[in-house]
């Protein structure tokens, strides 16, 4: 944190409360005041899901497969030379396409 480095992240709000309430202290009673301890704590939080629905508003979802696909069609809907569904949900996974889509953003 001292470093100040972004954290990416898909869809991670909830995310986001849970790990609050975990590691650092109980909610604070208004979202409004949540929102600034986070932003003092967090500031360089990016939220690709928010991003894409700014950016690619012509899309018709924002879901995680659907920017993933957007960005690589090769990747879905099976992973390529070994004929398997995508393992979506599975943390690693999700980890790495939300880094796929966060630089097709950027290029963006």
């Amino acid at each position: 944190l001292e470093q100040r480095l972004p954290l990416v992240g898909h869809n991670c709000w909830l995310d986001l409360m849970h790990l609050w309430v975990k590691f650092i202290e109980p909610h604070p009673q208004s979202y409004l005041e949540w929102k600034e301890r986070l932003n003092a704590l967090m500031p360089r939080l990016i939220d690709t899901k928010h991003v894409a629905s700014q950016l690619l508003s012509h899309l018709e979802s924002t879901s995680l497969g659907d920017l993933t696909a957007h960005f690589d069609p090769a990747t879905l809907p099976i992973k390529a030379n070994r004929h398997e569904p995508p393992h979506f949900h599975d943390a690693g996974y999700d980890s790495r396409c939300t880094g796929q889509v966060f630089l097709g953003l950027l290029a963006k």
